[in-house]
Formats: structure tokens, sequence, C-alpha cells
């Protein structure tokens, strides 16, 4: 835990010490998922007192920290792909996050306010130039996590996907993989509101909505959250993390707002958190039951497992009888490739990322061998990178919180508590166990 050393109030005379654990770049990792052999987590002494904080600049606690797919293409060594820069070594490496000013020495920002920056240092405090920061309402009705996923990268990378280079028609046959994924999730309900047939691929049952309740070993750091859970007293508000201590870490793959109403009869019945009855298949509410919320509230028209096809061909053909005209690529590879078969006429294919190829170097990255079938198609495939979109921004801000204000877009995020989390946080985007938008609680 940081520790205070001398502290004497925001601003006092006294000088204020944390220490403050952040993550560094050892080493890089051409190749697989990063280990500690790569990134390390170490501590640093941080004076916070208004003498040690240049003019401009403000002092951050950091309360919760995005984890995205593209850092790890920061982390190889080398240059391509999605070109961004590597980390420096030595260096602590930058994400996404939500934090709260602890003194500020600039006048745009003060003492408690609830700020977001896309390149904080990974750690939990900072010094930070108010270059990229914004002020956001914590009582706007909208929780923190989301500024992460539904209103930051992740959304905005749906949003942009869908609205601005897909663009689709009421009734076109729109296809998402990764749907189960921090990007996927949004595209998804985006295109229904749209008036689209979806479906998605995923990698595992439970995330097409298969319930399944299992204990997770003591060691399990994280935990799904779900809105305004009735299951907790409103009147004694807790953090997320010391959510996940009230009910044991008890771990769901399938718990959404949707069905709130059920758990809260359940819970009566069930004693929560200790009845591992919640969701077996003998409770309640039957699997079927939970399955059908589970549609109902992401909106997919259709979903199937990639694991379980063997052929990619044969599972377009079949969830696609009259071919696709809206591929959002998250995955690249062979999903591409098939997909490339089943596209109509004048199709789109907006690329967002090729998490299948992220661990490996090019020469060993799968190719893609009907490239040809875009000419005869007249087919638009476009990468993109939501920077070169930040002039739509506040358009996407606007429709997004419209659209979660309404409740008509909903959010999953699976929660790692403790920056020291980060390794396996990370490595969970590269397994088909993943569901939502990957964050980490950086203050329980």
């Amino acid at each position: 835990m940081t520790g205070l050393e001398g502290v004497g109030g925001c601003g006092g005379e006294n000088s204020t010490v944390v220490e403050s654990r952040e993550w560094v770049m050892s080493a890089y990792a051409a190749e697989g998922v990063p280990t500690s052999d790569h990134l390390k987590l170490r501590t640093t002494k941080l004076s916070l007192d208004a003498n040690s904080i240049p003019d401009g600049h403000v002092a951050v606690e950091l309360l919760w920290i995005s984890v995205d797919p593209y850092l790890r293409t920061r982390m190889t060594g080398h240059d391509d792909g999605l070109y961004f820069s590597q980390f420096a070594l030595n260096e602590v490496i930058t994400a996404f996050g939500v934090g709260r000013v602890f003194l500020s020495k600039n006048g745009k920002f003060s003492t408690g306010d609830i700020v977001i920056n896309p390149f904080f240092p990974f750690a939990e405090y900072c010094i930070a130039p108010p270059t990229f920061l914004r002020v956001i309402d914590p009582t706007a009705g909208i929780e923190l996590p989301a500024y992460l996923s539904s209103l930051g990268v992740p959304g905005f990378a749906a949003w942009v996907g869908i609205e601005v280079l897909g663009n689709p028609k009421p009734g076109s046959n729109v296809f998402i993989s990764a749907a189960a994924g921090g990007v996927g999730i949004f595209a998804g309900q985006l295109a229904k509101l749209k008036g689209c047939r979806v479906v998605g691929s995923t990698g595992t049952d439970e995330k097409q909505g298969v319930a399944s309740w299992t204990p997770p070993p003591p060691a399990v750091s994280h935990y799904y959250y779900f809105p305004d859970s009735p299951l907790l007293n409103p009147d004694q508000p807790l953090t997320h993390c010391e959510k996940q201590a009230k009910w044991k870490k008890v771990k769901s793959t399938t718990l959404s707002s949707t069905f709130r109403w059920v758990i809260t009869i359940l819970s009566s019945l069930a004693s929560l958190p200790s009845s591992p009855s919640l969701l077996s298949p003998s409770s309640t509410c039957s699997l079927s039951c939970l399955v059908k919320l589970l549609k109902e509230e992401f909106g997919y028209d259709e979903a199937f497992n990639y694991n379980k096809e063997t052929d990619f061909d044969a599972a377009l053909r079949k969830y696609f009888p009259n071919g696709i005209d809206l591929y959002l690529d998250n995955v690249g590879g062979k999903m591409l490739e098939a997909v490339l078969n089943h596209v109509n006429l004048h199709a789109r294919i907006p690329i967002c990322g090729m998490i299948s190829q992220y661990n490996q170097i090019w020469t060993e990255r799968e190719g893609v061998r009907n490239l040809l079938n875009m000419v005869g198609k007249e087919v638009r495939m476009e990468g993109y990178l939501v920077g070169s979109y930040l002039d739509r921004f506040d358009d996407f801000t606007k429709e997004m919180e419209t659209y979660t204000k309404e409740g008509k877009l909903r959010s999953k995020h699976k929660i790692y508590c403790g920056i020291e989390s980060f390794i396996e946080s990370l490595g969970s985007m590269f397994t088909s166990s993943n569901i939502g938008k990957v964050v980490i609680q950086v203050k329980p």
C-alpha cells in the first residue's frame, strides 16, 4: 500500500511525500505475452507539496487505469503493425486513466477534481502537465470506469468503426469479431441501434450467454462489475474492490445489468454472497433464462464460439446466408480470410485491430490469400487509429453519453484490484476468457 509521510493537508506547510508504485519497461518482448521478465513494479518516493510541483502542473492520485491491447504493440521493441512508438526501456509506461487531483498549481484544476488523461503514467501518483487533462463530472450519472470503456478508447474505436467508416444502413448484415471484448461489446450495440442484423464471434460459450458459477481460488484478483448492484446497501457505499471482498471474490462471467432484478430476488433466497447455488442449474433462474436475458441486453441476433468452429467458411455461410455488408475486424488472420469469401458487393471492412497477430513477429503471422475478392466485390477495407479522428471526439462523447443515460448502451467491466495486477490483466486480453473492458482499480 502507498504510504504518506509528513502529511500537512493538501497544500499545507508540511511536506507531503508518498510511496508510489509504478510499472517500468525493463526489456522488450518481441513475441508472446509480456511477463515479469519485461515489466517491473518499482516503488519510488514522490513529493506532492506545492514547492515540488512545477507551475501549471497538478499532482494526481490515480484511481482507475485502462488496460488495452494496443499497449502490447508498444512493448515489442520494433516499429511495425500499429506503428505506435515503443515504450522507452527503464522508463514508466503510460496508459489511459482516471485520477483525482491531489494538489493543483493550475487555475483550470482544483483539488478534488476528477480528471482523465490518455497518457497517465502507470503509477499510483504522478505530477502531470495540463496538456491532455480533462475534468469530468462524477455526479453526471455515469460510472467512472465508463470513461475508460464506452466513453474511452474502446467506445471511440467502436464508434468510429461503425458510425464513421462503416455507416451501415438499416437491415445491413453486420459481423463483429471479438464481440465480447472491450471494442466489440459496444460495436454490436451501436450497429443494433442503427437497425442492423448483428452476429458476433467469441471465444467461449459463456460470452454467448451460457451461465456458470465456479468458486475462484483465493488468489483471484479480479471480478466482474455491474453498475448499481442491488446486492449492496446503497446507504453504505463501498469501493469496487471492497465489493469484491464483501462477495468473497465471487466470480461470475454472466451477470449483467438487465437481470439485476433476478439477482435481487434470488439473493433473498440464496443468502448471497455465500451460496454457490445462485447460478447453478437448479437455481430459480434457469440457464435458458440467463441466455435470453443476456441476448436481450446486448442485442446480438446470433453469436458463435470460434474455438468450436472447425470451418469458419461454413460458420459464416450458416450465420450470413445473405452475405456480409459490414465486418468490424478486431482479430485478423483466418477469420478475415473467411469473411472475404462471404462479403457482399460494396461491403465495408473497418480494421480496428488484429489481436491474433500482436504476439507474433510479422514473418510468423497468418497471411490472407483471397484479397482478390476485394476487387470483384469492390470492397472497401480500411485500417484506422482513433487518434486520426479526434475532431469527432465531441460528437462521439455527446452521442455515447446520451445512449448511456437513456439505458440504450450497456457496459461490462472486468476489474482487477491493485496496480500490482497489471501483468495478469494484460495477459487476460489474449485469452478467450476475457469478457468486456479490462480495467484496474488502483486504489481499492
